[in-house]
Formats: C-alpha cells, structure tokens, sequence
C-alpha cells in the first residue's frame, strides 16, 4: 500500500475543503445564514447543494422521505439535537458501535431502495463517514463509490462525492485519486473546482506522475484568473509544493 503523503493527510484536504466553503460564504452575502457545518464536512454542503434537486420530482421526494428520516434517526441516536450534528462520544462504546451498525444498515437500504436520486447519493455519503469511523475502510470506499454513481452526473453532489472519495484513495492509489479529483474540478457548478483542480496536481505529485501534475497546476493558474477566489482557493502549502516541482522540472 502506498505511503499516505505527509505533507497532505487526508483529514488535511478536508480541512481545506471546509475552509473553501467558509470563504464562499463569507463572500456571498445572501449565504452567510447557512449553517456550513450542519452535518459537518463534505456532508452538510452535499445535502445543501441536492435540495432543490431532491424535491424536484414526486419520485425523488419519496427518496428523501425514506433516506432523510434514516439519517436523522442516526444523529438523534448519537445524541445531536436540533439543526445540530455535533454530539459528544458515547461513554459507552460498544453501544456507540451498535448504533452506528445498525444506522449504517437502515440509511444503506434507504438508499439502495431508491437508486440514482440525490438523497440516495447523501446517503451513501452518510453511510461512508459511518463506515469509516467504525474503522471499515473498504465499506466506507464502496459507500463512496455509490454515492458517485447515486448523483446526478455532472451535478455539485457528485462532485462532493468525487471530492471524498478522492479523499479516501489517496493513501493507497494516489493517481486514482488525482483523476478523480479531475474529475470533481470538471464539473462547472461546483464552487470547489479550483480547489479538487490543486488536488488533483498535489495527488499526481504524489503518484510521481509529475508531467501531469505541473500540466494540472498549468491549468489552474489559468482558470483561476476567471475566478473570484483565484488560487487562494487552494491552501498555500498547496500551491508552494507546486511551484517547487515546477521550478525543480525547469532546473533539470
């Protein structure tokens, strides 16, 4: 299994993809009554994005009528009250893990009984981040997987879920992960295209693909000249280790 980067663990990048979606919001004036970290992470900003999207059609409604009432059975279950997801850890762990078995179960079958609907695609997001904290790495990538497939192609929920499942390859496939971050930063609706753009160059580095890599970084300085964010959207120590590779390639 390859090295996870150092430089960059993974709870890093989605560190940096939250802190994207606080500059938007600070930028956006009308946004800044969102609450960002409702769910927390790559979770909440999915689900915020898929509203409309899930409502749109009595089918879909359904869809969130039987994945919805799942998720928030889970956070009710964990002891998170309200619009808030946050909640302390069970003192008890083994209950802690029950619960979330049997959660990971019922917001899975939700999902899998309504394929190829946005609350289906939350839902495997759900499912991952469940997954993943029960120390089931394999279940929270298939979950991932699922939730690509589950979004609309080319909508801002599949490319939050490209982003987190970019996320999770990174320690043992970094060229698998840096083209599917490529393939977040395509998708034009997405707020985070520029940021999964200096990720998919970061992970290529990483893969020792450096040719792509600094043809990546090419193109994102150029998109973010269009950009209000510009390759601020990126975190500095991002964007230092790009130059340093190109100025490296130039020297030899």
């Amino acid at each position: 299994m390859a090295r996870k980067n150092d430089t960059a663990p993974a709870h890093e990048t989605l560190e940096e993809i939250d802190g994207f979606f606080d500059r938007l919001a600070d930028w956006t004036a009308e946004n800044s009554t969102l609450v960002w970290g409702l769910v927390g992470a790559v979770l909440v900003v999915a689900l915020i994005l898929s509203l409309a999207d899930v409502f749109s059609t009595a089918a879909r409604e359904e869809a969130a009528e039987a994945v919805g009432p799942a998720q928030a059975g889970y956070l009710e279950a964990m002891g998170a009250s309200g619009l808030t997801a946050t909640f302390n850890e069970p003192a008890n762990p083994d209950a802690a893990r029950a619960t979330r078995e049997k959660y990971a179960a019922e917001i899975e079958a939700a999902a899998e009984a309504h394929p190829g609907s946005a609350a289906a695609a939350a839902g495997y997001l759900e499912v991952a981040e469940i997954r993943e904290r029960l120390g089931e790495p394999d279940a929270a990538l298939a979950a991932l997987r699922r939730a690509v497939e589950a979004a609309d192609s080319g909508s801002a929920l599949q490319a939050l879920a490209l982003v987190r499942l970019a996320v999770e390859l990174e320690a043992s496939d970094p060229a698998e992960a840096s083209r599917t971050f490529e393939r977040a930063a395509e998708i034009g609706d997405y707020p985070g295209a520029n940021t999964a753009l200096a990720h998919a160059a970061r992970t290529s580095l990483d893969a020792g693909e450096t040719d792509r890599a600094l043809a990546l970084f090419a193109t994102l300085e150029s998109r973010a000249e269009d950009t209000f964010l510009g390759t601020d959207a990126a975190a500095p120590y991002v964007m230092a280790r790009l130059r340093e590779a190109r100025a490296a390639a130039a020297s030899e």
